[in-house]
């Protein structure tokens, strides 16, 4: 008998400790441009669409895919763990490294408003010609409201980039358009 209750006291903590079991992971790609003639200071911001109106429904496929793995029950919760950055270069475009002392990226909830930052990067992280795969640490269990997380599963958000432009990109006529590609994960628990 106490063998026994020895066992069961080693097995519950382990349990405790398990992973929370992953149901789908889909990379989800925004498209973001900034115009430097709208820059408040040096300061320039620029939005994705909605994903409600864009992203060819991969977000609403990955809860699809999610809700199907629960019978029909929403996700605990979800999470971003990477995001992978790309910008267009080349006659008119100003690269990423030359375009911005310090930037943040951060996803918006459009209703109730609420805006929660991804990561903060500076131009020594991004160098010319490298698109960095970020890690980032977004919980939607941590990080939301009730109301913000039933907006987040209505797809009404969106992602934003806001940074300090240099002097080169907010001088020259340049255009700059960001792709950014995050990495959603959704858990039953």
């Amino acid at each position: 008998m106490t063998v026994a209750l020895v066992r069961l006291a080693l097995l519950l903590p382990l349990a405790a400790c398990s992973p929370d079991p992953l149901l789908a992971t889909r990379v989800v790609p925004f498209t973001l441009s900034l115009d430097r003639t709208k820059a408040v200071g040096s300061t320039v911001c620029g939005d994705s669409i909605s994903v409600k109106d864009n992203m060819d429904g991969i977000f609403e496929r990955f809860l699809r895919d999610t809700r199907q793995a629960l019978g029909g029950r929403d996700p605990a919760r979800i999470t971003v763990d990477e995001i992978t950055l790309y910008a267009d270069e080349g006659p008119g475009f100003a690269p990423l490294a030359k375009s911005f002392g310090t930037f943040d990226i951060s996803l918006v909830i459009d209703s109730p408003s609420h805006t929660v930052t991804l990561v903060e990067l500076d131009h020594s992280q991004v160098k010319l010609g490298d698109y960095p795969t970020l890690p980032v640490s977004f919980d939607s269990h941590l990080q939301l409201t009730d109301a913000q997380w039933a907006a987040m599963l209505g797809t009404l958000f969106r992602v934003r980039i806001c940074g300090q432009a240099t002097p080169y990109y907010l001088q020259e006529s340049h255009y700059f358009h960001l792709h950014l590609q995050l990495r959603f994960n959704s858990y039953d628990r």
